[in-house]
């Protein structure tokens, strides 16, 4: 686990761990949705298999279960979109505070990670944040002033 200091969340660094945090949540939502389409197909073949059986007596509960747990697996499609926006969002963020008038100041990188820590809707994207960037790193900013910390560019 890589947990950044408030210290050390300061010019190039900032930005190489913000990048590093949308790669990791881009590269967790691929994974998840290569596993669930892998147990969707499953569940599709399994019900079209129990539909198209040579038995006179087609068990259609066994067969409603497989399309109902085919079509929860759909809701990989959700999570992946809600991940891959809130990357977006966030690197947007990061755009506006790189290309914004006069200097980036801490209290500017604060109020970004704060925005991006209050972005997520699932805890798998919170869990990553706390990993790369680090948990208490948006509270311990707000506890520091502007005077201690050093100039991020």
């Amino acid at each position: 686990m890589s947990i950044v200091t408030s210290d050390e969340l300061v010019g190039n660094v900032a930005v190489t761990k913000l990048v590093d945090l949308c790669a990791k949540q881009i590269r967790a939502a691929m994974d998840e949705a290569r596993v669930e389409i892998a147990s969707l197909s499953q569940h599709l073949l399994g019900a079209h298999e129990l539909a198209g059986s040579p038995q006179k007596q087609i068990d259609q509960q066994e067969v409603l279960q497989e399309v109902g747990q085919a079509i929860a697996k759909l809701q990989f499609a959700d999570r992946l979109s809600q991940r891959l926006l809130n990357v977006a969002g966030n690197l947007g963020r990061l755009e506006e505070l790189l290309l914004s008038d006069g200097d980036v100041g801490q209290s500017s990188w604060e109020k970004m990670l704060e925005e991006v820590s209050h972005s997520f809707t699932m805890e798998s994207e919170r869990r990553l944040f706390d990993e790369v960037i680090g948990a208490n790193t948006v509270s311990d900013l707000k506890g520091q002033t502007e005077e201690a910390l050093p100039e991020l560019f």
